[in-house]
Order: C-alpha cells, then structure tokens, then sequence
C-alpha cells in the first residue's frame, strides 16, 4: 500500500492498494441529501469490524462554526450513535453511497465531543443580551422593534407535541410494536398525541435500536423537522414483546416529566 497524497486539514489520505477488482462504495453528494434524511455509520467501533449504526442528517454546516473544527470546509452534523474507535468510518446514505468520513476530535472517539461542540456554539449564537430584553428598541424611522422569541428548546417540544412516528432498526423488533403499546398507554390519550405513519410530518421521531451482542434496547427522541435530540434512554430486556413495554414506559415518562397529565373531562 503507498501514500499518495493527505490533507491533514481534513484528515483525510489517498492510498495506492495494489489490488484489481476490489468492491467499493459509489460516491454521493451531501448537498443532495435533506436534513431528516436517513443515514448509516459504518466503522471499525471497539475493533469490531463493519459496525454500523443509523440516524438521521440533522444539519450540515461549515466547520468555521465550531470551535477547533478548522476552516473553508463542510460538516454533517448526524444522530447514529458512536462507539469508541469510530474515527476514520464512513457516513452513508440509504442508497449505500458515500456521503463522508468520521473524523475524531480526539483519539477516542467524534461523536460525543464533536455533539458537544455543536451543541455549545448554537447555545452562544441564540443567547439575548440581558440588556436587549429589558426594553424594545426605536430605530431612526421610528418604527419599535421587538426582541427575538427565546428558542424552543426539546422540553418546549415534547409539551406541544402532538404526533409520533416509530421506526426500528433492529431486526429483533418491529416498529408497529412499539407503536401499539405507546398507544395503549393512557397517558399518550389523554395528551391527545397520534402515532402516524409520515415521520418528516411527526413532532417525534423514537428511533429503536439494540447494539449487537447486548440485551441493551436503545430509544432516541428526535424533531425531525430540526434535528434536535428530544431525549435518549435504554432499557434492559430479553426480547421484543418484554422490550417493547418497557420502551413505552420509558419514553412515557420521560415526556411525563415535562408535559403534565391532560386534565380529567368531567362526567
């Protein structure tokens, strides 16, 4: 194997294998791909080979806008979970093709800190100066201006939400499981919350997973319409039909936590 070329900005490299007739995987094109879009992390996670792991293109943005990033190229910014030694995986889309690479920001693992990141530089781009609150400003023309609203946040979300799409990507559980014992559950009638069958039209998306070799059913709550993580959680269970009650129950309080009960329509 010979280096061709790197580029250590991007951290990325060319090589030179010599072998013919090797599979490979088409290249794809970022910009092409909605946010919302369903997308597939394959890497050598904890030295397990062809791990892969699914969420969706929550934005794509330019890396001048986080700190430590570099600068003059693009970022995905996207919801699969990451396990240590995931740096140097690919980022694909459902067609299989190749949308990006997964880089580190330091040598264990990029998803955590790399989320962390983003999620710091968007808390200082929205936050209002006290001052700017305390009164509306008057321009020259003599117009008032108003102060912008302050930002939803994932608990404003969960309140107002009012539909919820399941989709899993285990093979040991199907999604209509899930959706059936949420909607079984009094609290989501009484909230008046729907289980639909758009997910870029629902205001929850519960992506289900379970890692391999694990008894572990993980749940992730995503606004699909934003990308913003809604909440995340786990249960333990042997199989489906266990992990499925648990699940609802789970994610139940977990909105339960922030959207009080609907109250009781009198007799």
């Amino acid at each position: 194997m010979e280096l061709i070329a790197a580029d250590e900005r991007r951290d990325v490299a060319a090589l030179r294998i010599p072998a013919t007739a090797l599979p490979v995987l088409a290249m794809g094109n970022a910009a092409s791909v909605p946010v919302g879009a369903p997308v597939f992390a394959v890497s050598n996670a904890a030295g397990l080979p062809w791990t892969a792991s699914s969420g969706i293109l929550s934005a794509t943005r330019m890396a001048d806008e986080v700190a430590g990033a570099g600068s003059g190229y693009g970022l995905l910014q996207f919801t699969a979970p990451m396990s240590p030694g995931s740096s140097g995986g690919v980022l694909v889309d459902a067609e299989a093709r190749i949308l990006g690479m997964i880089e580190a920001m330091d040598e264990y693992d990029a998803g955590p800190r790399m989320v962390s990141v983003l999620a710091e530089q968007l808390a200082a781009a929205v936050m209002i100066p006290a001052e700017a609150l305390e009164a509306p400003k008057t321009p020259l023309g003599g117009s008032s201006l108003t102060t912008r609203p302050p930002p939803v946040t994932p608990a404003d979300i969960l309140r107002a939400a009012t539909t919820i799409f399941v989709e899993s990507h285990t093979i040991w559980m199907k999604g209509n499981l899930l959706q059936d014992a949420l909607y079984l559950r009094p609290e989501i009638r009484m909230w008046g919350m729907r289980i639909v069958e758009d997910r870029s039209g629902a205001d929850i998306y519960i992506d289900i997973t379970r890692p391999f070799l694990t008894y572990d059913w993980e749940y992730k709550m995503i606004h699909p319409r934003s990308g913003t993580v809604l909440g995340t959680g786990k249960v333990l269970a042997v199989d489906g039909p266990a992990a499925e009650q648990r699940l609802a129950i789970d994610i139940v309080n977990r909105i339960r936590s922030v959207r009080p009960p609907a109250p009781q329509k009198a007799p």
